[in-house]
């Protein structure tokens, strides 16, 4: 748990730009590669990603408009890749211009779990 929105801030920082640097290596042609047969492909996978966001931060009150969470994956990685870098810059410009400390002390429900 985060106990200052900086720390917060830090971290978002360190792990969506691992996470874009993950998704910028994204080609077209790997879009359609499955992990496993029977299972998602490379591109369902990052799309779950970047929808995530949305999802999850509006269960915490925090709604995003950059990317809708029920959007379809888009057709080319550059989209996937682009469509991350907006969610996840609006997360934190949200997060800077309207969480404070109590914020961090509250609790939300997701996945049946708070």
């Amino acid at each position: 748990m985060y106990r200052k929105i900086e720390d917060f801030i830090g971290a978002w920082e360190t792990e969506s730009g691992l996470t874009q640097k993950l998704l910028d290596a994204l080609t077209d042609a790997s879009l359609g590669q499955a992990v496993a047969d029977g299972h998602r492909t490379l591109g369902r996978i990052a799309w779950h990603i970047v929808t995530t966001i949305p999802e999850m931060m509006a269960k915490t009150g925090l709604g995003l408009e950059a990317v809708k969470a029920e959007a379809p994956v888009p057709a080319t990685a550059a989209a996937i890749s682009e469509a991350y870098a907006a969610a996840a810059a609006e997360l934190l410009e949200r997060v800077r211009a309207g969480w404070h400390a109590q914020t961090l002390a509250g609790e939300a429900e997701m996945s049946g779990e708070k």
